[in-house]
């Protein structure tokens, strides 16, 4: 993509000034200044005694994946994000002067990225396989959680963040994920992909096929954000996911 090519021509952070070349490609978020994430697993590294420039190239050229930076004036900290920040997985840093900062252009607009992936949460209710229809029509899939660290950050981000309070801990507030047995019953694969899971996290006794129930759903805070299977032809919420733009 083109800051690559601009990259290149850049050998070193005295070739521009810190000022003009965070303008090109990071913006600062004022909505989450002085601010830390809640948890470290959404860090890919942590620099100590480096300038904003070094922070911010950092992220650029050596994390494909890296989202945002936050940076400490004071004790020239840097965190390297693969996320952004929400109001429910963030804490006040108790005084400290933390700058946070985004890539541009890294999803599209509505949409937020984790570790390379953006993801939008849909909240109109589908049966599954419309809900997998809608994902396809914005080139999207119903998302495919490949690790904890994916399945916290969408617990963080997504549900305790997004979904309406008046259904948090009712199974309404359940949304549809791309685990299906539709293929072979008893045996869940993505269907985007067309894989089994090396991750999973199943609630007690789930998968049950408890009345014909081939697809797979995120449940709600009562039941502690486990995985269950159900009818594909109820109606849920989903949370598409793509491939960021980076």
């Amino acid at each position: 993509m083109w800051f690559v090519l601009v990259l290149t021509l850049i050998t070193s952070p005295q070739d521009v000034s810190a000022s003009a070349y965070l303008e090109m490609k990071l913006k600062t978020d004022a909505n989450y200044q002085n601010v830390i994430p809640l948890d470290i697993r959404y860090d890919i590294e942590a620099a100590y005694d480096v300038s904003l420039l070094t922070c911010s190239f950092r992220c650029l050229q050596n994390h494909p994946y890296c989202c945002a930076i936050l940076y400490n004036e004071i004790s020239r900290s840097c965190r390297i994000l693969n996320s952004f920040l929400d109001d429910g997985s963030v804490m006040t840093s108790h005084g400290e002067t933390w700058t946070f900062l985004t890539k541009e252009q890294v999803c599209p607009s509505g949409w937020f990225p984790f570790n390379g992936h953006c993801y939008s949460f849909v909240e109109t209710k589908f049966n599954w396989d419309n809900a997998e229809k809608s994902c396809m029509k914005n080139g999207s899939y119903l998302i495919e959680i490949g690790s904890e660290s994916e399945n916290k950050w969408v617990v963080d981000f997504f549900v305790r963040s997004k979904l309406p309070e008046k259904c948090a801990g009712d199974m309404e507030c359940a949304f549809w994920i791309g685990f299906t047995d539709q293929a072979l019953e008893g045996t869940f694969s993505w269907k985007h992909n067309n894989e089994n899971s090396k991750y999973t996290n199943w609630g007690t006794n789930e998968p049950n096929n408890g009345g014909d129930e081939d697809c797979a759903v995120f449940t709600a805070p009562s039941i502690s954000y486990v995985w269950n299977d159900d009818r594909c032809p109820k109606l849920m919420m989903s949370v598409c996911e793509m491939d960021t733009n980076m």
